[in-house]
């Protein structure tokens, strides 16, 4: 007896596209986008098919950028398929605001999100920082907690690190400020 379990339609084009079904894959977001107007079919469309889908560069571009005004908060696959977008430099604006974009997306989704990995990514980008965070290792571990909490198997490891660092450096702020004192 075969047992058959309803998958979504972000699940289905990701199953399809990882078996080289490429046209299926867009006829399944087409679908999607007709059906329900859903704006991160829109973006899967636009980011992963692109030319395979008749899409010029000035179109991919329009669809970002008319999605980056158009996402509601609450829309967390829109939110994470902007980040995605923004990751591989896809969209009209600057190329030095995308970083920004895509972490501003990030942030979305791990906030209004219950993913564990993209807690766990923004915790990362804090813990080490970039071109767009600087480090912030309070930050970081209050976001790897919240990994954790979410089940992410790596986050209470990272909290254990980031804690003794945190006491660590305390310790060290505090005598020097007792030497200064001297």
């Amino acid at each position: 007896m075969a047992i058959s379990k309803k998958i979504s339609w972000i699940e289905g084009e990701r199953l399809l596209r990882s078996a080289g079904k490429r046209s299926e894959a867009i006829a399944l977001l087409r679908q999607e986008i007709s059906k329900n107007n859903r704006l991160a079919a829109k973006i899967v469309l636009a980011t992963m098919y692109g030319a395979d889908a008749g899409l010029s560069d000035t179109e991919i571009d329009r669809i970002i950028d008319d999605a980056e005004r158009e996402v509601k908060d609450s829309d967390v696959d829109a939110h994470r398929e902007l980040y995605r977008a923004y990751e591989m430099y896809i969209g009209g604006c600057s190329p030095e605001l995308k970083p920004h974009l895509a972490f501003k997306h990030l942030l979305v989704v791990a906030k209004n999100g219950n993913n564990a990995l993209d807690a766990f990514a923004v915790a990362n980008h804090f813990q080490y920082g970039n071109q767009v965070t600087p480090p912030n290792l309070f930050e970081a571990k209050r976001w790897y907690e919240i990994a954790h909490l979410r089940g992410h198997p790596e986050a209470l490891r990272k909290i254990k690190s980031l804690t003794r660092k945190l006491n660590s450096t305390q310790k060290n702020s505090a005598v020097s400020q007792t030497q200064l004192k001297v």
